[in-house]
Protein backbone atom coordinates (compact mmCIF):
# COMPACT_ATOMS: atom_id res chain seq x y z
CA UNK A 1 0.00 0.00 0.00
CA UNK A 2 1.46 3.37 -1.13
CA UNK A 3 1.44 6.55 0.64
CA UNK A 4 0.50 8.14 -2.40
CA UNK A 5 -2.74 5.89 -2.91
CA UNK A 6 -3.77 6.93 0.48
CA UNK A 7 -3.29 10.29 -0.30
CA UNK A 8 -5.05 10.25 -3.25
CA UNK A 9 -8.48 8.61 -1.98
CA UNK A 10 -8.03 9.19 1.77
CA UNK A 11 -9.14 13.14 1.25
CA UNK A 12 -10.56 15.45 3.61
CA UNK A 13 -13.64 16.36 1.29
CA UNK A 14 -14.16 12.11 1.29
CA UNK A 15 -14.19 12.25 5.63
CA UNK A 16 -16.69 15.28 5.42
CA UNK A 17 -18.55 13.76 2.64
CA UNK A 18 -19.54 10.32 3.78
CA UNK A 19 -19.65 11.40 7.66
CA UNK A 20 -21.86 14.03 6.89
CA UNK A 21 -24.62 11.06 5.78
CA UNK A 22 -24.82 10.26 9.77
CA UNK A 23 -23.42 13.26 12.02
CA UNK A 24 -24.89 16.33 9.57
CA UNK A 25 -22.72 19.12 8.99
CA UNK A 26 -19.23 18.93 10.16
CA UNK A 27 -15.59 19.76 9.26
CA UNK A 28 -12.78 17.96 9.41
CA UNK A 29 -9.81 19.74 11.02
CA UNK A 30 -7.51 16.94 10.94
CA UNK A 31 -7.13 13.10 10.18
CA UNK A 32 -4.02 10.92 9.95
CA UNK A 33 -3.90 7.71 8.33
CA UNK A 34 -1.90 3.78 9.28
CA UNK A 35 -2.27 0.68 8.42
CA UNK A 36 -4.36 -1.21 10.88
CA UNK A 37 -3.53 -5.02 9.28
CA UNK A 38 -0.62 -6.36 8.45
CA UNK A 39 0.20 -6.97 4.77
CA UNK A 40 -1.68 -10.35 3.85
CA UNK A 41 -4.19 -10.20 6.82
CA UNK A 42 -6.34 -8.65 4.57
CA UNK A 43 -7.39 -9.96 0.65
CA UNK A 44 -10.54 -8.56 0.31
CA UNK A 45 -10.24 -4.80 0.87
CA UNK A 46 -7.20 -2.37 2.61
CA UNK A 47 -8.39 -1.58 6.30
CA UNK A 48 -7.29 2.05 7.76
CA UNK A 49 -6.76 3.50 11.30
CA UNK A 50 -7.84 7.08 10.95
CA UNK A 51 -7.37 9.40 13.55
CA UNK A 52 -10.20 12.16 13.13
CA UNK A 53 -10.89 15.55 14.44
CA UNK A 54 -14.22 17.06 14.21
CA UNK A 55 -15.37 20.42 14.26
CA UNK A 56 -19.44 19.46 14.87
CA UNK A 57 -22.02 21.36 16.87
CA UNK A 58 -23.80 17.97 18.23
CA UNK A 59 -21.66 16.17 20.66
CA UNK A 60 -24.17 13.34 21.98
CA UNK A 61 -22.69 10.57 20.07
CA UNK A 62 -19.92 8.20 20.79
CA UNK A 63 -15.90 10.15 20.85
CA UNK A 64 -14.39 12.58 23.01
CA UNK A 65 -15.25 16.32 23.33
CA UNK A 66 -12.57 19.21 22.66
CA UNK A 67 -11.78 22.45 22.52
CA UNK A 68 -12.17 22.57 18.51
CA UNK A 69 -15.49 20.03 18.52
CA UNK A 70 -15.32 16.46 18.67
CA UNK A 71 -12.97 13.39 18.49
CA UNK A 72 -13.75 10.36 16.47
CA UNK A 73 -11.08 8.63 18.15
CA UNK A 74 -9.50 6.40 15.87
CA UNK A 75 -12.30 4.79 12.76
CA UNK A 76 -11.24 2.32 10.53
CA UNK A 77 -11.69 2.68 6.70
CA UNK A 78 -12.25 0.07 4.32
CA UNK A 79 -10.63 0.48 0.63
CA UNK A 80 -10.79 -1.48 -2.54
CA UNK A 81 -7.78 -4.32 -2.85
CA UNK A 82 -4.81 -2.39 -4.81
CA UNK A 83 -4.77 -5.39 -7.27
CA UNK A 84 -6.82 -5.63 -10.34
CA UNK A 85 -6.52 -8.85 -9.72
CA UNK A 86 -8.23 -9.45 -5.80
CA UNK A 87 -10.86 -6.71 -7.25
CA UNK A 88 -11.84 -9.49 -10.00
CA UNK A 89 -11.61 -12.52 -7.50
CA UNK A 90 -13.46 -10.98 -4.91
CA UNK A 91 -16.06 -9.56 -7.14
CA UNK A 92 -15.44 -6.66 -5.55
CA UNK A 93 -18.29 -4.80 -8.43
CA UNK A 94 -20.89 -7.20 -6.05
CA UNK A 95 -19.65 -7.63 -2.54
CA UNK A 96 -18.18 -3.91 -1.35
CA UNK A 97 -22.12 -2.81 -1.46
CA UNK A 98 -23.49 -6.22 -0.43
CA UNK A 99 -21.49 -5.18 2.81
CA UNK A 100 -23.18 -1.59 2.87
CA UNK A 101 -26.26 -3.04 2.82
CA UNK A 102 -25.60 -5.23 5.48
CA UNK A 103 -24.19 -2.23 8.06
CA UNK A 104 -26.97 0.17 6.21
CA UNK A 105 -30.22 -2.04 6.13
CA UNK A 106 -29.96 -5.34 7.92
CA UNK A 107 -28.06 -4.06 11.06
CA UNK A 108 -30.58 -1.27 12.00
CA UNK A 109 -33.63 -3.85 11.20
CA UNK A 110 -31.63 -6.69 13.42
CA UNK A 111 -32.08 -3.83 16.41
CA UNK A 112 -34.84 -2.72 15.56
CA UNK A 113 -36.89 -6.34 15.86
CA UNK A 114 -34.99 -7.15 19.18
CA UNK A 115 -36.80 -3.82 20.50
CA UNK A 116 -40.58 -4.79 19.12
CA UNK A 117 -39.92 -8.46 20.38
CA UNK A 118 -39.37 -7.14 23.92
CA UNK A 119 -36.48 -9.08 24.07
CA UNK A 120 -34.97 -8.26 27.33
CA UNK A 121 -31.76 -6.10 27.45
CA UNK A 122 -29.46 -8.18 28.81
CA UNK A 123 -30.07 -11.09 25.71
CA UNK A 124 -29.92 -7.81 23.02
CA UNK A 125 -27.25 -8.70 20.74
CA UNK A 126 -25.08 -5.83 19.28
CA UNK A 127 -23.38 -8.27 16.68
CA UNK A 128 -21.68 -5.25 14.32
CA UNK A 129 -19.17 -2.19 15.16
CA UNK A 130 -20.37 1.30 14.74
CA UNK A 131 -21.38 2.29 11.02
CA UNK A 132 -20.28 6.21 10.32
CA UNK A 133 -20.52 6.24 6.49
CA UNK A 134 -20.13 4.20 3.47
CA UNK A 135 -20.22 4.80 -0.36
CA UNK A 136 -20.13 2.45 -2.93
CA UNK A 137 -18.73 4.72 -6.23
CA UNK A 138 -17.73 8.37 -5.88
CA UNK A 139 -20.13 9.85 -8.06
CA UNK A 140 -23.95 9.69 -7.51
CA UNK A 141 -25.69 8.38 -10.08
CA UNK A 142 -27.67 5.43 -9.21
CA UNK A 143 -26.41 2.25 -10.28
CA UNK A 144 -22.72 3.32 -10.84
CA UNK A 145 -20.25 0.53 -10.94
CA UNK A 146 -18.21 0.58 -7.51
CA UNK A 147 -15.09 2.20 -8.10
CA UNK A 148 -11.98 3.71 -6.01
CA UNK A 149 -14.58 5.84 -4.05
CA UNK A 150 -15.92 2.89 -2.14
CA UNK A 151 -15.52 3.25 1.28
CA UNK A 152 -16.88 1.99 4.51
CA UNK A 153 -16.13 4.13 7.83
CA UNK A 154 -16.77 1.96 10.86
CA UNK A 155 -15.52 2.42 14.40
CA UNK A 156 -12.08 1.03 15.80
CA UNK A 157 -13.22 -1.95 17.99
CA UNK A 158 -9.58 -1.98 18.96
CA UNK A 159 -9.94 1.10 20.88
CA UNK A 160 -12.41 -0.61 22.88
CA UNK A 161 -10.50 -3.59 24.08
CA UNK A 162 -11.15 -5.91 21.37
CA UNK A 163 -9.06 -7.88 19.79
CA UNK A 164 -8.76 -10.95 17.17
CA UNK A 165 -7.65 -13.92 18.07
CA UNK A 166 -4.12 -15.89 16.60
CA UNK A 167 -5.49 -18.13 13.94
CA UNK A 168 -3.02 -20.84 14.31
CA UNK A 169 -3.87 -20.89 17.85
CA UNK A 170 -7.37 -21.18 17.27
CA UNK A 171 -10.38 -20.59 20.28
CA UNK A 172 -10.19 -22.16 23.67
CA UNK A 173 -13.72 -23.50 24.79
CA UNK A 174 -14.54 -20.06 26.45
CA UNK A 175 -13.86 -18.62 23.11
CA UNK A 176 -15.79 -21.00 21.46
CA UNK A 177 -19.17 -20.99 22.68
CA UNK A 178 -19.35 -17.21 22.92
CA UNK A 179 -18.55 -17.15 19.46
CA UNK A 180 -21.54 -19.88 18.66
CA UNK A 181 -23.92 -17.93 21.50
CA UNK A 182 -23.58 -15.19 19.11
CA UNK A 183 -23.75 -16.96 15.52
CA UNK A 184 -26.95 -18.83 17.06
CA UNK A 185 -28.36 -14.99 17.57
CA UNK A 186 -26.86 -13.91 13.97
CA UNK A 187 -28.66 -16.63 12.11
CA UNK A 188 -31.99 -16.30 14.52
CA UNK A 189 -32.45 -12.61 13.35
CA UNK A 190 -32.61 -13.65 9.91
CA UNK A 191 -34.70 -16.16 10.49
CA UNK A 192 -37.24 -14.30 12.66
CA UNK A 193 -36.86 -11.30 10.34
CA UNK A 194 -38.09 -13.15 7.32
CA UNK A 195 -41.06 -14.86 9.58
CA UNK A 196 -42.39 -11.47 11.56
CA UNK A 197 -41.67 -8.73 8.64
CA UNK A 198 -41.36 -10.38 4.97
CA UNK A 199 -41.58 -7.07 3.46
CA UNK A 200 -38.25 -5.91 5.23
CA UNK A 201 -36.93 -9.08 4.83
CA UNK A 202 -36.78 -8.73 1.01
CA UNK A 203 -35.87 -4.98 0.82
CA UNK A 204 -32.96 -5.77 3.36
CA UNK A 205 -31.69 -9.39 4.00
CA UNK A 206 -32.50 -9.96 -0.18
CA UNK A 207 -29.98 -7.37 -0.65
CA UNK A 208 -27.40 -8.07 1.37
CA UNK A 209 -27.84 -11.83 -0.02
CA UNK A 210 -27.44 -11.11 -3.72
CA UNK A 211 -25.47 -13.61 -5.31
CA UNK A 212 -21.76 -13.36 -6.29
CA UNK A 213 -18.98 -15.17 -7.08
CA UNK A 214 -15.62 -16.05 -5.97
CA UNK A 215 -12.15 -17.20 -6.99
CA UNK A 216 -11.19 -17.20 -10.90
CA UNK A 217 -13.22 -16.41 -13.69
CA UNK A 218 -12.63 -19.82 -15.89
CA UNK A 219 -13.97 -23.36 -14.87
CA UNK A 220 -10.64 -24.85 -15.85
CA UNK A 221 -8.94 -22.83 -13.90
CA UNK A 222 -11.09 -23.67 -10.60
CA UNK A 223 -10.98 -26.93 -11.02
CA UNK A 224 -7.19 -26.52 -11.63
CA UNK A 225 -7.25 -25.15 -7.92
CA UNK A 226 -9.02 -28.19 -6.86
CA UNK A 227 -6.40 -30.89 -7.74
CA UNK A 228 -3.89 -29.08 -6.55
CA UNK A 229 -5.83 -29.15 -2.87
CA UNK A 230 -5.91 -32.88 -3.36
CA UNK A 231 -2.24 -33.29 -4.45
CA UNK A 232 -1.29 -30.98 -1.18
CA UNK A 233 -3.16 -34.34 0.62
CA UNK A 234 -1.51 -37.16 -0.48
CA UNK A 235 1.07 -37.87 1.78
CA UNK A 236 -1.47 -37.96 4.86
CA UNK A 237 -2.06 -41.60 5.32
CA UNK A 238 -5.51 -41.00 7.13
CA UNK A 239 -6.96 -39.19 3.87
CA UNK A 240 -4.89 -40.87 1.27
CA UNK A 241 -7.65 -43.95 1.03
CA UNK A 242 -10.51 -41.36 0.44
CA UNK A 243 -8.53 -39.03 -2.24
CA UNK A 244 -10.22 -40.15 -4.98
CA UNK A 245 -13.80 -39.93 -3.05
CA UNK A 246 -12.31 -36.20 -2.14
CA UNK A 247 -11.05 -34.71 -5.84
CA UNK A 248 -14.74 -36.17 -7.27
CA UNK A 249 -16.54 -33.92 -4.79
CA UNK A 250 -14.51 -30.85 -5.21
CA UNK A 251 -14.62 -31.02 -9.19
CA UNK A 252 -18.49 -31.11 -8.82
CA UNK A 253 -18.93 -28.84 -6.48
CA UNK A 254 -16.84 -26.44 -8.69
CA UNK A 255 -18.88 -27.17 -11.80
CA UNK A 256 -22.15 -27.10 -9.49
CA UNK A 257 -20.73 -23.68 -8.52
CA UNK A 258 -20.22 -22.54 -12.12
CA UNK A 259 -23.20 -23.82 -13.44
CA UNK A 260 -25.18 -22.10 -10.90
CA UNK A 261 -26.19 -25.40 -9.11
CA UNK A 262 -24.35 -24.19 -6.30
CA UNK A 263 -27.29 -21.21 -5.46
CA UNK A 264 -30.21 -23.57 -4.62
CA UNK A 265 -32.65 -22.39 -2.52
CA UNK A 266 -31.84 -23.65 1.20
CA UNK A 267 -34.36 -25.57 3.13
CA UNK A 268 -37.24 -24.38 5.51
CA UNK A 269 -37.44 -23.63 8.18
CA UNK A 270 -33.20 -22.34 9.15
CA UNK A 271 -32.52 -21.07 6.04
CA UNK A 272 -31.56 -17.25 6.75
CA UNK A 273 -28.71 -14.64 6.78
CA UNK A 274 -25.17 -16.40 7.04
CA UNK A 275 -21.70 -14.59 7.41
CA UNK A 276 -20.31 -17.68 5.13
CA UNK A 277 -16.73 -16.87 6.07
CA UNK A 278 -17.15 -17.12 9.73
CA UNK A 279 -14.22 -17.95 11.04
CA UNK A 280 -11.70 -16.53 13.99
CA UNK A 281 -10.26 -13.88 11.68
CA UNK A 282 -13.40 -12.38 10.81
CA UNK A 283 -14.55 -12.27 14.76
CA UNK A 284 -13.39 -10.09 17.48
CA UNK A 285 -13.26 -10.33 21.58
CA UNK A 286 -13.24 -8.22 24.65
CA UNK A 287 -12.92 -9.05 28.20
CA UNK A 288 -13.70 -7.55 31.55
CA UNK A 289 -12.48 -4.91 33.60
CA UNK A 290 -9.50 -7.52 35.18
CA UNK A 291 -8.37 -8.54 31.41
CA UNK A 292 -8.15 -12.26 32.28
CA UNK A 293 -7.77 -13.38 28.42
CA UNK A 294 -9.49 -16.55 28.99
CA UNK A 295 -12.82 -15.04 30.33
CA UNK A 296 -13.92 -12.84 26.93
CA UNK A 297 -17.36 -11.22 27.42
CA UNK A 298 -17.62 -8.88 24.29
CA UNK A 299 -18.18 -10.10 20.69
CA UNK A 300 -18.61 -8.61 17.63
CA UNK A 301 -18.54 -10.03 13.78
CA UNK A 302 -16.36 -8.45 10.92
CA UNK A 303 -15.97 -8.62 7.45
CA UNK A 304 -19.64 -9.19 5.57
CA UNK A 305 -18.60 -8.97 2.01
CA UNK A 306 -20.00 -12.77 1.40
CA UNK A 307 -22.81 -12.95 2.97
CA UNK A 308 -25.63 -15.54 1.62
CA UNK A 309 -28.80 -16.44 1.92
CA UNK A 310 -28.45 -19.71 2.86
CA UNK A 311 -28.72 -22.05 5.54
CA UNK A 312 -26.79 -21.56 8.77
CA UNK A 313 -25.44 -24.82 9.04
CA UNK A 314 -22.61 -23.87 6.59
CA UNK A 315 -21.38 -21.39 9.20
CA UNK A 316 -21.54 -23.36 11.79
CA UNK A 317 -19.10 -26.58 9.97
CA UNK A 318 -16.93 -23.49 8.97
CA UNK A 319 -16.33 -22.26 12.33
CA UNK A 320 -15.72 -25.86 14.05
CA UNK A 321 -13.03 -26.90 11.35
CA UNK A 322 -10.93 -23.83 10.66
CA UNK A 323 -11.07 -21.78 13.98
CA UNK A 324 -10.84 -24.34 16.97
CA UNK A 325 -7.78 -25.09 19.15
CA UNK A 326 -5.85 -28.40 18.74
CA UNK A 327 -8.33 -31.04 20.01
CA UNK A 328 -10.94 -29.12 20.50
CA UNK A 329 -13.02 -29.87 17.74
CA UNK A 330 -12.26 -33.49 18.45
CA UNK A 331 -13.14 -33.61 22.01
CA UNK A 332 -16.30 -31.56 21.76
CA UNK A 333 -17.69 -31.60 18.02
CA UNK A 334 -20.89 -33.23 19.08
CA UNK A 335 -21.51 -31.02 21.75
CA UNK A 336 -20.47 -28.09 20.27
CA UNK A 337 -23.72 -28.96 17.40
CA UNK A 338 -25.86 -29.37 19.78
CA UNK A 339 -24.86 -26.10 22.27
CA UNK A 340 -25.23 -23.94 18.96
CA UNK A 341 -28.64 -25.77 18.34
CA UNK A 342 -29.78 -25.20 21.78
CA UNK A 343 -28.58 -21.32 21.51
CA UNK A 344 -30.48 -20.89 18.28
CA UNK A 345 -33.81 -22.17 19.64
CA UNK A 346 -33.74 -20.13 22.53
CA UNK A 347 -32.97 -17.03 20.32
CA UNK A 348 -35.95 -18.08 18.43
CA UNK A 349 -38.01 -18.46 21.45
CA UNK A 350 -37.56 -14.68 22.52
CA UNK A 351 -37.98 -13.20 18.76
CA UNK A 352 -41.32 -14.85 19.47
CA UNK A 353 -40.56 -18.09 16.52
CA UNK A 354 -42.28 -21.23 16.98
CA UNK A 355 -39.33 -23.17 18.33
CA UNK A 356 -41.06 -26.62 17.78
CA UNK A 357 -40.47 -25.76 14.16
CA UNK A 358 -36.65 -25.79 14.48
CA UNK A 359 -36.38 -29.36 16.08
CA UNK A 360 -31.96 -30.87 16.37
CA UNK A 361 -33.17 -33.88 13.97
CA UNK A 362 -33.95 -31.60 11.25
CA UNK A 363 -31.15 -29.27 12.32
CA UNK A 364 -28.75 -32.57 11.57
CA UNK A 365 -30.33 -33.28 8.01
CA UNK A 366 -29.17 -29.65 7.19
CA UNK A 367 -25.58 -30.13 8.56
CA UNK A 368 -25.48 -33.31 6.78
CA UNK A 369 -26.62 -31.37 3.61
CA UNK A 370 -24.43 -28.51 4.09
CA UNK A 371 -21.01 -30.52 5.01
CA UNK A 372 -20.59 -31.53 1.49
CA UNK A 373 -21.42 -28.73 0.08
CA UNK A 374 -19.16 -26.17 2.01
CA UNK A 375 -16.20 -29.06 2.03
CA UNK A 376 -13.96 -27.14 -0.49
CA UNK A 377 -14.60 -23.84 1.07
CA UNK A 378 -13.00 -25.05 4.22
CA UNK A 379 -10.09 -26.83 2.76
CA UNK A 380 -9.03 -23.70 0.46
CA UNK A 381 -9.17 -21.74 3.89
CA UNK A 382 -6.45 -23.94 5.62
CA UNK A 383 -4.02 -22.45 2.79
CA UNK A 384 -4.81 -19.03 4.34
CA UNK A 385 -4.83 -20.08 7.90
CA UNK A 386 -1.12 -21.93 7.40
CA UNK A 387 0.33 -19.50 5.04
CA UNK A 388 3.47 -17.41 5.84
CA UNK A 389 2.68 -14.17 7.49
Amino acid sequence: MTEEYLTRLLGRKDLEDVLRTKLGNLRVETYRTSPLTAPGDNLGSIIVAVDVDLNHPVRHFRGRAGDRGLSLGRVNWGLLPLSPFLRVAFDCSVTVRKEIYLYTLVAPEYVRLQEERGVPLDKRLALFPELYGARATLREDVGQPVDDGALLILENLKVRGFEVRPRLQGLDLNHAELALRNLSGFHALGIALRSHKPLVFKNTVVKAAAPFRLGPSELEHSLGDADKIVDTLQGQPLIAPHLDKVRDLLRKTVESNFSGGGRQEPRQPFATLIHNDFWCANMMFSYGADGDKDAPTGFKILDFQITRYDSPAKDLLFFLFTSLSEGLREEHFDRLIRYYHENLVGYLTLLGCDADRFSFKRFLEDVDTAASSHFLQTLYLLGVIYAEK
